[in-house]
C-alpha cells in the first residue's frame, strides 16, 4: 500500500456514474483517493493479482448479466481476492443484494446519489480495518493451541431475553462441539438461579481474581460448570454475592476470552446491556455480534446507537447482526420491514412469542431448546445457532 494515497479499484460496466464516484472520492479527511475503473471482471481479477490495490469498488447494479448474477460477482471477488476489503454501490431498488454481501463479508456499501456522500469516509474505515484485524489485540490461545469462535450477545436495552437467546444459542451449538457460555457481567448474574446451582463453588470472579493472572488453561477449566441435561455445554457463571461484585477492566476481558478460547470451540458471551470497555473489549474480539432487540421504538433507536458506536470502532465485529424477539405482549408492535430498514440489516433470526414454553422450561432449569425442542420458539432459536455458526 503506498504511504501516501489509497488505490481504490471499481468494477463497473457502466461510465455514466464516473464523475459522481470521482467526486464523492475527492473529498477532505484521511489519505487522498486514487480511481481505476476497469469494466470486465476477469481483467479486474488480473488487476487485483498483481497487487497493489488496497479496496474493491464493486457496482451492484444491474449489467449485462442476469439478476442473480450480481451476488455472484461480488463471491467470485471475494474468493479471488479474500484480503481486500470490498465496498459495494448499488442503486436503492438493490439494496437487498447489498445486505445479502454485507453477511456474505463485504466491508459495506453505498447507495447511488444521496448516499455517495459517505463513500470516502467508508473507503478509509474499511482500510483501516483491514490493517487492525491482524494486530496486538487479536485473540491468542494460551500456548498457541487452536481457537475457538467467540459469539457475543448484547441487548439494546435491558430485559429484552438477552440471556435467555445466548442461553439457547450456546445449548444449540454444543451438538456442534463444545461450547463454554460465559455470563460476563460485574454484578449479579441471573443463571446461578436459572439452572438452580446455588452450591457452585466457582464463579466468573474466582477465574478474574484467580487463573486468569496466570493464563492457567487448566485452572479456569476448573472452574467451568459442566451442564449434565446437554452434553459438551458448560457454564462461567457471574457473580452471585456483593463480594464478587465490580467493574471489569478491559485487559481482564479479553484476558480471560484468550483462555477460554483455546478451551473450546464456541464462546457464547452473555453481555449486559452497556457499551463499556469491558464489552467493547469482547465486541471487537468476536466473530459474531449478535443484538438482541424488542419490537419497540425506544429499543429499535437504542439499537441504531448501539450500531452506530460499534461501527465508529477500528475494531468493528466482521458481523453485526440483530435478532428480534417477540417477549412482551406489544399493541403496535413495530412491522419486521421497518426496524430492518431503520437497523440497515435484515434480522438474522426471529424467534415468537413464547411465555408459556419458556416458563415451564425456566421451572425445569432446562433452556427451551432442550426442554421442547419441537416447540416453534425452540425451532427458531435452532435456527438462530445454526446461521451464527455459519457466520462465525
Amino acid at each position: 500500500m503506498s504511504n501516501d494515497s489509497i488505490l481504490v479499484l471499481w468494477i463497473s460496466s457502466d461510465a455514466a456514474d464516473a464523475a459522481s464516484i470521482r467526486q464523492a472520492l475527492t473529498q477532505p479527511g484521511g489519505r487522498s483517493l486514487r480511481l481505476q475503473r476497469i469494466e470486465r471482471l476477469q481483467t479486474a481479477l488480473a488487476r487485483i493479482a498483481g497487487g497493489g490495490v488496497d479496496v474493491i469498488l464493486l457496482d451492484l447494479s444491474p449489467g449485462d448479466g442476469e439478476e442473480g448474477d450480481r451476488l455472484d460477482v461480488f463471491l467470485k471477488v471475494r474468493q479471488e481476492a479474500p484480503l481486500v476489503p470490498v465496498v459495494l454501490v448499488c442503486g436503492a431498488e438493490d439494496e437487498g443484494h447489498a445486505l445479502r454481501a454485507m453477511r456474505a463479508g463485504a466491508a459495506n456499501y453505498v447507495i447511488k446519489g444521496h448516499g455517495l456522500g459517505s463513500l470516502s469516509r467508508m473507503v478509509h474505515a474499511a482500510v483501516e480495518m483491514r490493517g487492525s484485524r491482524p494486530g496486538s489485540h487479536a485473540l491468542k490461545a494460551p500456548h498457541g493451541g487452536k481457537i475457538g469462535k467467540t459469539i457475543a450477545f448484547l441487548g439494546a436495552k435491558g430485559g429484552v431475553g438477552t440471556t435467555t437467546v445466548a442461553m439457547n444459542v450456546a445449548s444449540a451449538l454444543s451438538t456442534r462441539g463444545k461450547v463454554i457460555l460465559v455470563e460476563l457481567r460485574p454484578y449479579f448474574g441471573t443463571m446461578p438461579h436459572f439452572f438452580r446451582t446455588q452450591s457452585l463453588i466457582h464463579n466468573f470472579s474466582d477465574v478474574l481474581h484467580g487463573a486468569v493472572a496466570s493464563a492457567a488453561s487448566e485452572e479456569v477449566e476448573a472452574c467451568l460448570w459442566p451442564y449434565k441435561k446437554i452434553s459438551g455445554l458448560n457454564i462461567l457463571f457471574g457473580p452471585r454475592a456483593t463480594a464478587e461484585c465490580g467493574e471489569i477492566g478491559a485487559d481482564q476481558a479479553q484476558a480471560i476470552l484468550e483462555v477460554l478460547s483455546g478451551l473450546a470451540d464456541y464462546v457464547v458471551v452473555d453481555l449486559p446491556n452497556s457499551l463499556s470497555a469491558a464489552n467493547r473489549a469482547v465486541i471487537e474480539n468476536c466473530s459474531v455480534l449478535g443484538l438482541v432487540v424488542a419490537r419497540d421504538a425506544v429499543c429499535v433507536q437504542s439499537a441504531q446507537l448501539m450500531v452506530r458506536a460499534v461501527e465508529s470502532w477500528n475494531r468493528a465485529p466482521q458481523q453485526i447482526e440483530t435478532v428480534i424477539v417477540n417477549g412482551a405482549s406489544l399493541t403496535f408492535p413495530m412491522p419486521l420491514p421497518e426496524i430492518d430498514s431503520q437497523l440497515g440489516r435484515p434480522a438474522l433470526g426471529v424467534i415468537p412469542p413464547a411465555a408459556d414454553v419458556c416458563l415451564r422450561a425456566q421451572i425445569a432449569h432446562t433452556p427451551v431448546v432442550a426442554f421442547e425442542p419441537e416447540s416453534l420458539a425452540a425451532a427458531c432459536l435452532i435456527a438462530l445457532a445454526d446461521k451464527i455458526a455459519s457466520l462465525a
